[in-house]
């Protein structure tokens, strides 16, 4: 009885335990010892395409600053560095294996350009021609031109940091004086120009990117377009209720304050001016009409144009073309082509500007019901 029992137990451990080897290997892992992780290369880097990295298929031979790329080839892991331009890229923003790297290009602007991407690995170098497109240095000018001296001036731009107009590298002379920004961000740098500037003084400006300086000037009265005191309408000298501050150095200014109907017409003034200046009528291309504009942050200008010019009033200009403007209650100065305002192809210089008198007529017509306030003042033509 005793050896039944007992060979009655080793029958049911045996089945337990080939149950249980049989749920074990159920759980059993293969390791592919043929995996590649695509982490090695076995010879010199190879480049065959470039390609965005939201399309993998497509091949581009050229991109932008950020823009995010890929180069697809051969024996591209184990990296050591990479280079667009001479701009080394940062590798820990960039994904690298064998047959791709993922990058993102440098919101940096080389010294030396030979559109071409270099790739060393622990293998080797290689090159392959890539062109990143470079925006070119835009200099608007001093955001308001008529600041007071001593007060806060802005030059503004696109691209200023990229070119190293900035604290650190750009080097700022106020008529031929050295004068410190007080900070800089990527459109503009800000400086506090000295009580005793006079007008019409010129800040310089250079950095190791820019050889040759560039200029622009402070508070340059040019060719007067309106004499404001010969208006009525609209006129205001900054004291009633809801005025903005004066433009320094004037006594009035025209405040559009009123609601306004889509697609009404509404003549804001009908004057002229003088022009003898024989430079201006034989090369308008190189003159702008400045103004200074003043918006309530409660008021931007979104849509609707500005009709100025001569009397055939067919230009028609937008200053809220790339989205609503708004000053926030500062004056901003304006500029636009002297030809856009005169347009006539039929003429030599393509104008109808003329020696003598000239009409100059400002009517606004927005686009949609509006509740405006915005002021204008400071109308004039001035070199570029």
């Amino acid at each position: 009885m005793k050896l039944l029992n007992q060979s009655i137990l080793f029958t049911i451990l045996s089945g337990y335990l080939s149950l249980g080897m049989i749920s074990c290997q159920k759980d059993i892992v293969n390791y592919n010892d043929g995996y590649d992780d695509q982490l090695s290369s076995d010879g010199p880097p190879v480049i065959e395409k470039v390609s965005t990295a939201a399309d993998l298929n497509a091949t581009i031979t050229s991109a932008a600053l950020t823009d995010m790329i890929v180069l697809q080839g051969n024996n591209l892991a184990e990296l050591k560095s990479i280079k667009l331009n001479d701009v080394e890229v940062d590798l820990a923003t960039v994904y690298a294996v064998r047959s791709r790297i993922t990058l993102p290009i440098p919101r940096i602007v080389p010294t030396e350009v030979n559109n071409k991407v270099t790739v060393e690995t622990a293998k080797g170098i290689t090159e392959f021609p890539f062109e990143v497109k470079i925006p070119n240095l835009v200099i608007e000018g001093l955001y308001n031109e008529f600041v007071a001296a001593g007060d806060t001036a802005i030059l503004v731009g696109k691209y200023l940091d990229l070119y190293k107009l900035d604290v650190l590298e750009g080097k700022f002379l106020l008529n031929n004086t050295e004068i410190k920004p007080l900070r800089s961000v990527a459109d503009s740098v800000y400086f506090i120009f000295p009580s005793s500037t006079a007008d019409g003084a010129t800040l310089s400006f250079s950095s190791p990117l820019i050889e040759v300086p560039r200029q622009v000037k402070f508070r340059e009265k040019g060719i007067s377009m309106l004499d404001i005191k010969s208006l009525s309408a609209y006129v205001t000298d900054g004291k009633a209720s809801g005025d903005p501050a004066i433009l320094p150095g004037f006594d009035r200014f025209l405040r559009i304050r009123q609601s306004f109907g889509a697609w009404s017409w509404n003549g804001i003034f009908w004057s002229g001016f003088d022009l003898n200046e024989a430079a201006v009528l034989a090369n308008p291309k190189d003159y702008y009409v400045k103004f200074e504009i003043n918006t309530k942050s409660t008021a931007s200008i979104s849509q609707g144009n500005f009709i100025l010019g001569g009397d055939r009033q067919e230009t028609r200009y937008n200053p809220a073309e790339n989205g609503a403007l708004n000053t926030y209650g500062q004056w901003k100065t304006m500029r636009v082509d002297l030809t856009e305002f005169y347009k006539d192809a039929s003429q030599g210089n393509g104008t109808y500007l003329k020696t003598g008198w000239n009409t100059f007529v400002f009517s606004y017509q927005p686009t949609v019901d509006v509740n405006d306030d915005f002021s204008v003042c400071n109308f004039r033509i001035v070199k570029k």
